[in-house]
């Protein structure tokens, strides 16, 4: 299950995350706000933290 978090630099947060995992950060796909991130483990668990914006509302169905 992934864990997300409100920032007020969402890209930011994500590449040093990223960076602390040896992994990757990258933009949302076209289905999340513009201002969204997703910061990749390079790890063998596949952890991930989604970032956004605050006050972003997101429903997760």
């Amino acid at each position: 299950m992934p864990i997300s978090i409100a920032a007020e630099s969402p890209r930011r947060v994500a590449e040093v995350l990223a960076e602390i995992w040896q992994g990757m950060a990258v933009q949302c796909s076209h289905t999340f706000p513009t201002s969204s991130y997703i910061a990749f483990a390079g790890d063998e668990y596949g952890k991930l933290f989604l970032r956004f914006l605050i006050k972003t509302a997101i429903l997760f169905l």
